[in-house]
């Protein structure tokens, strides 16, 4: 009788720890909150069920620090963006204002997770996380897809004009244009080593955009990202890079590091910015005619 009198004092001294407390125990124990609240403020709890309450206890002692952790987490993660909280309220089946609610929270409100259950709570961030890098997988598809057919064959430089004209079909953002890097194997004999276009899509990182106005990935710097690690100039000779529009400032840094020796483009959208990079470390830069009557055709279409 003693043993349970000291359970019952240590019991309501762990209720008083923390708000919800009762609520968590009730859960644990599958039986409603008002309904525990009488069996242990009116002694109605006998030795049996209080061994079970005690190894309940220690259960959600456990998952309260692992509720801190995703809280802390969750904080982060929503505010990265892409409709994150919406997503994840409606996994949740609550509202946008209660999951900021909950993100916001301090003291005892971070442990309203324990109430939506850490599992599910981290299934819904996982879920959403897949949805929002759908965009992303699909894009890279498009690459893989588009350099497939192009891998290790060799093109006329007008062919390659007819390559770029494909590829800028798939432009989705920005200026709607196209690039890619060759290597002259031999006279008017090139070979494509990567190809890129102007794109908006789920994945893209802060250090991938030029333009913080109008954030999106330009087709010069696409091309650098896909170009091989091992496509070295040193390697494979002279590699240049043929594209719509002149490449801008940071795009032409990227391009010069990856040792690009001639640039062939159709149009200067970036007021001699990106030229001055190229003039500046002595790399050819050529006006493609050719290329900006397919650009202004281009251009035309996507007015009408």
């Amino acid at each position: 009788m003693n043993n349970l009198r000291n359970d019952y004092r240590v019991l309501e001294s762990w209720l008083k720890k923390r708000r919800g407390r009762l609520s968590d125990l009730a859960r644990q124990m599958e039986i409603k909150r008002q309904t525990l609240h009488t069996n242990i403020y009116c002694y109605r709890v006998d030795q049996h069920t209080m061994n079970r309450m005690k190894g309940y206890m220690v259960q959600i002692e456990h998952e309260e620090k692992q509720a801190k952790r995703l809280h802390s987490r969750l904080n982060t993660w929503m505010y990265k963006g892409n409709g994150r909280q919406k997503q994840l309220a409606a996994f949740l089946g609550i509202s946008v204002v209660s999951m900021r609610k909950i993100a916001k929270a301090k003291g005892d409100g971070q442990y309203v997770l324990l109430k939506h259950g850490l599992q599910n709570v981290r299934n819904g961030i996982s879920h959403v996380e897949h949805e929002n890098q759908g965009g992303f997988k699909a894009h890279i598809q498009t690459i893989t897809n588009l350099y497939r057919p192009l891998k290790n064959k060799y093109f006329s430089f007008a062919q390659l004009h007819e390559v770029i004209d494909n590829i800028r079909l798939y432009a989705n953002f920005g200026n709607m244009s196209a690039a890619l890097i060759y290597q002259e194997c031999a006279t008017d004999q090139y070979r494509v080593l990567s190809i890129g276009f102007d794109s908006k899509h789920a994945g893209m990182i802060e250090s991938h955009v030029c333009e913080q106005q109008n954030p999106h990935v330009h087709a010069a710097f696409m091309t650098k990202l896909n170009l091989a690690k091992g496509n070295a100039p040193f390697e494979i000779g002279t590699i240049g890079i043929l594209t719509d529009h002149m490449p801008c400032q940071e795009c032409a840094v990227h391009l010069i590091n990856s040792g690009i020796s001639q640039v062939k483009y159709g149009k200067d959208e970036h007021h001699n910015t990106g030229n001055k990079v190229f003039s500046f470390h002595n790399i050819e830069v050529i006006e493609t005619k050719n290329l900006i009557k397919n650009v202004l055709l281009n251009e035309r279409t996507i007015v009408q």
